[in-house]
């Protein structure tokens, strides 16, 4: 996997931070080893919830599925757990 490589660490800490961030397909689909939508599996994989930032802004965190083309904005973030 070749996208962020330096935030292996950091994301093994308690408290992870909220990440704002831009998923496009194309630009995915470019890197080496990888496809598209791989960051978000990442982000996931790591604890994170992904929404895109309209429903986040919103109040609304339903978790859509993985965007595996086009474009959008997103915010990354743990859930707290009860």
């Amino acid at each position: 996997m070749t996208f962020l490589p330096f935030t292996i660490h950091p994301l093994r800490i308690p408290r992870l931070p909220l990440i704002i961030f831009e998923s496009t397909g194309w630009a995915e689909a470019r890197g080496i080893n990888s496809r598209v939508g791989d960051a978000q599996r990442f982000l996931r994989s790591k604890g994170y919830s992904i929404v895109p930032i309209n429903p986040y802004l919103r109040g609304t965190l339903r978790e859509p599925p993985v965007l595996e083309s086009g474009h959008s904005d997103f915010v990354a973030f743990r859930r707290q757990s009860s």
